[in-house]
């Protein structure tokens, strides 16, 4: 909630967020960190996703600071179903890009500047990627994810993306967090 108060609540107008029909327009979840974002003219769906939602607790020793784990991605149940929504209510002949902190990979190259750089996600949580591919394949995904020291120990994704809209499609994933250029694929997912 401290998070979101001070680092979404204060942009929610400016960014042109706040849904005109709460209940039927899931573009921002009320208090939550992550959101979509359509760019009509473009026919652009911008996820972005919060890839943080561990325990939050304040540090004892500054009330304005929290202490939590930064080097572990985690989801909740709650996120990962509203990706799925997301995706699924995509409109017909749009693109989606989804964004987040954390690159969607670890590089498997290192230099100040990366261009086409593969990216693993070996031994890591896939279940971003996982929901990315089925959607791009239009197939049923029906998985379990284990998640380690989390608020969510276990996630389910549970998605038919068979029946998607004509025309849509996975553009790419977004990312900051390496403070570097880098433009790539994910190995074990090439065509993302």
């Amino acid at each position: 909630a401290q998070a979101y108060e001070q680092m979404i609540a204060p942009f929610l107008e400016s960014w042109n967020l706040n849904c005109a029909n709460p209940g039927v327009c899931e573009a921002h979840p009320e208090g939550k960190c992550y959101f979509f974002n359509d760019f009509e003219a473009e026919k652009i769906r911008l996820i972005t996703l919060y890839g943080f939602e561990t325990r939050f607790e304040l540090d004892e020793s500054d009330s304005t600071k929290l202490k939590y784990r930064r080097d572990i991605e985690s989801w909740s149940q709650e996120q990962i179903d509203w990706l799925v929504n997301s995706l699924l209510n995509l409109p017909e002949g749009w693109g989606v890009m989804i964004n987040q902190h954390y690159p969607f990979g670890t590089s498997t190259g290192e230099s100040a500047f990366l261009s086409y750089a593969t990216c693993s996600r070996s031994g890591e949580l896939t279940i971003i990627n996982d929901i990315v591919q089925a959607f791009m394949d239009g197939m049923n995904l029906v998985q379990q994810y284990t998640q380690i020291d989390i608020v969510t120990p276990i996630l389910s994704v549970n998605c038919d993306f068979s029946q998607k809209k004509p025309g849509t499609e996975f553009i790419a994933f977004l990312s900051g967090h390496t403070h570097r250029d880098c433009i790539g694929w994910i190995e074990d997912y090439p065509k993302q």
